[in-house]
């Protein structure tokens, strides 16, 4: 694991906790300088209004007292009046000095509790910093670790990168030897038998060579199909499979494929037609594809037709939507079944396999990238019908 490669980014992260640790510090100590400001201000006005109002009452009350003593005089009196002046004036100093010794006591007192408050506001702010400081250095902690534990993620992930890259170079390869290597072959044997049979009269080939001949190039066009579901697979994983729109008349579809299918229906008995219709069958549609998807079709219902039946093509407006529908007579389908055909590799009979079940998944997408759907509706022992759906305006 590479730790140096982490040193930049935990300096940042610790600059900036150091950064926010210090801008909170500053923050805590000035709304606490700026409380204990407050509070000894709120005491000192309270303070002088005690005093303003104890020694106002203190002049009242003197100011009362000689008011009386004044309105009660007598020269009888005056000697007596006097000597109460004297006692006054006593009184008045001892009081004074009264007050001036409680004022001391209470400034004294003041004095005190503002150190004590201070004392507590610096030990309550030490005890936050030291629990901060803790905090702090257990985050950090906690972020070496995750920061540590995501580099190792990295470098899995980065040699998991490799390993996957090194694999599809290798898929890619394969994939170029399966569409060159092996298709130019096929399509060779294709080829010559193709002159062996158009040419066997003239060669001097009997019936029964030339019943192998055909053997040998109905597999040959099997295998040439499974190579071109395999690349059709591959770019729909990709997002490398791309369609040629253009306007086409799918009720011709129908009738090539009668003609491409009529020889091997012949051989097992199956009877296949295409309805005639009277309506406007031209879309805006890939025809090749097209014409894959009823391929796939027809040969899923040729497998599942016993000899005697029938498979029947036909063509259908719903909305703004052409339909075309393979319908034939043969096993049917169990309802646990019907949306699973669709997927990858799936089989209706995994005891009878023949192929890779990729052809109703091939055709699904096929008929989805047209903005389309396919479905299929069955009863058991009543047959099947395989519709898609295909926008007249995609």
């Amino acid at each position: 694991m590479k730790t140096t490669e982490n040193k930049p980014f935990l300096k940042k992260e610790r600059a900036q906790t150091d950064d926010s640790l210090t801008n909170e510090r500053g923050k805590t100590d000035k709304s606490l300088s700026q409380h204990l400001k407050d509070a000894e201000r709120k005491t000192d006005e309270q303070i002088k209004s005690d005093r303003d109002i104890a020694d106002g009452a203190r002049a009242q009350r003197r100011s009362d007292t000689d008011s009386i003593r004044k309105s009660e005089s007598d020269p009888k009196n005056k000697n007596l009046d006097q000597k109460d002046d004297t006692n006054r004036l006593k009184q008045r100093q001892f009081d004074d000095k009264t007050v001036e010794s409680e004022r001391a006591h209470m400034d004294a007192a003041l004095l005190k509790e503002r150190g004590l408050n201070r004392t507590v506001a610096n030990e309550l702010l030490r005890g936050e910093r030291e629990k901060t400081d803790e905090n702090l250095l257990q985050e950090r902690n906690h972020t070496d670790s995750q920061v540590q534990h995501v580099s190792g993620l990295l470098n899995d992930e980065q040699s998991s990168h490799l390993l996957t890259k090194d694999a599809l170079t290798t898929r890619d390869e394969f994939l170029a030897i399966v569409s060159h290597d092996l298709r130019n072959p096929i399509g060779a044997i294709l080829s010559y038998a193709d002159l062996l049979i158009e040419d066997s009269s003239a060669i001097g080939l009997n019936d029964e060579a030339k019943n192998w001949v055909g053997v040998i190039k109905r597999n040959a066009q099997t295998s040439l199909q499974l190579i071109n579901d395999i690349l059709d697979i591959e770019r729909f994983a990709a997002g490398k499979f791309h369609l040629e729109f253009s306007p086409y008349d799918v009720q011709k579809l129908l009738d090539h494929a009668v003609e491409s299918f009529a020889q091997i229906c012949a051989l097992k008995g199956i009877s296949l037609t295409a309805l005639p219709s009277n309506i406007s069958s031209v879309v805006n549609c890939d025809a090749k594809r097209i014409e894959q998807v009823l391929s796939n079709l027809i040969g899923n219902s040729i497998k599942f037709t016993p000899e005697g039946g029938s498979i029947t093509l036909s063509l259908s407006l719903k909305e703004n939507n052409l339909l075309v529908s393979v319908t034939d007579s043969g096993q049917g389908i169990p309802d646990a079944e019907k949306i699973s055909i669709f997927d990858r590799f799936a089989q209706i009979n995994n005891k009878d396999r023949n192929g890779l079940g990729l052809g109703l998944y091939i055709s699904k997408m096929i008929v989805e990238a047209h903005h389309g759907r396919l479905w299929v509706t069955s009863q058991l022992g009543q047959g099947s019908t395989f519709s898609f759906a295909l926008p007249k305006n995609p």
